[in-house]
């Protein structure tokens, strides 16, 4: 699944690659995350691996966490004693390391992870100022800093922002539910309404998501006690807890809102059979009068509360298993009209006929 989102859905592997093209093409970056980012190692194993692969005169070094400030942390780890001793207050510590050309540090990509907001700022104006110190032409070391925390960095030299918040939407959710829908033996429709009911209760939790679309046909029966049920039971790829805001109305809306998405259409498609295959016994029961006074003059108007009417006052006969079908669809659209939310046995009902 993991191999799904980073490497198949569409804005996620688009992030990956603006993150490995900017370091190839010499650049830094600010990496901002959220705590609900998916599969975090793997996207971690595909950065390092792209970027150990294409650099081999840089070596790649984890910094995590850093307790004291990032140049004072550099200028110790990359300067030997007598290195250091050459170091002068005056010239500071950016400056001074990348005017170094004897020592690892311009050799390196430096990946600081899970930084906060205080250490953040630290780092970018620590790589600023190196980067303004390097002179023209030269590329020094290169810095890929990652936080989960919102983060407001004024434009720095030689810095690019990425944030997965902004570069990843709710299709990209979608998209992933389809892909991993179409592995389950069951109809094409089924698979669309499972995706769509699964992205908009679960919105912003694609390891949450993935759990909810293995459970398939069972998830549907009752999606809110299912979602309560993972979240209990299961851990995220890093070990940590699931949280999930389990307000019963708030995701009764959300499911109702993925029945009006999948299943009006489906109801249009079922009216526009039903009309077409008894367009001419219609024509002569039209004009007719509806409700406040308006007339439907045209057979493409006839909606299905109408021909429900027509059919249970007997001016329009049709085959009983369109009778059935039409009190079906017509139980269907008065439902989410009402803003009610259908049974899975209704949704089957209606994705059968």
């Amino acid at each position: 699944m993991e191999k799904v989102w980073w490497n198949m859905v569409t804005n996620a592997s688009q992030m990956v690659t603006k993150i490995i093209t900017c370091i190839k093409e010499g650049k830094s970056v600010l990496l901002e995350l959220n705590r609900k980012v998916p599969w975090y190692d793997t996207l971690s194993e595909i950065i390092s691996e792209e970027l150990t692969a294409y650099y081999a005169d840089r070596s790649l070094k984890i910094v995590e966490n850093l307790e004291g400030d990032p140049d004072e942390y550099l200028f110790n780890e990359f300067c030997k004693r007598e290195k250091r001793a050459q170091y002068r207050p005056s010239i500071g510590y950016p400056a001074f390391l990348a005017q170094s050309d004897d020592i690892m540090l311009n050799q390196c990509i430096i990946w600081a992870v899970d930084v906060d907001t205080e250490k953040v700022n630290k780092w970018c104006d620590f790589i600023d100022l190196y980067n303004r110190a390097l002179g023209k032409g030269k590329t020094g070391c290169l810095f890929l800093i990652e936080t989960r925390e919102k983060v407001h960095i004024p434009e720095k030299k030689g810095l690019y922002y990425i944030s997965y918040e902004n570069m990843i939407e709710h299709y990209d959710n979608y998209l992933f539910n389809m892909i991993l829908s179409a592995r389950l033996k069951e109809s094409s429709l089924f698979k669309q309404y499972l995706a769509e009911v699964v992205s908009s209760m679960v919105p912003d939790d694609i390891e949450l998501s993935a759990l909810c679309i293995q459970k398939g046909r069972k998830f549907l029966k009752n999606p809110i006690k299912e979602i309560e049920e993972i979240v209990n039971s299961n851990y995220r790829s890093d070990g940590s807890s699931f949280t999930f805001d389990n307000n019963a109305d708030v995701l009764s809306k959300r499911l109702w809102e993925a029945q009006i998405k999948v299943i009006f259409p489906l109801l249009e498609k079922q009216r526009n059979i039903l009309i077409s295959k008894y367009e001419k016994e219609i024509e002569p029961i039209l004009p007719i009068c509806v409700s406040y006074g308006d007339k439907v003059e045209s057979v493409k108007d006839v909606e299905i509360g109408i021909l429900s009417f027509m059919v249970g006052n007997g001016k329009l006969e049709v085959e009983q298993q369109d009778r059935h079908k039409i009190a079906i669809l017509k139980e269907a659209r008065n439902k989410l009209a009402h803003i009610s939310v259908m049974t899975q046995n209704e949704i089957d009902e209606l994705l059968e006929l």
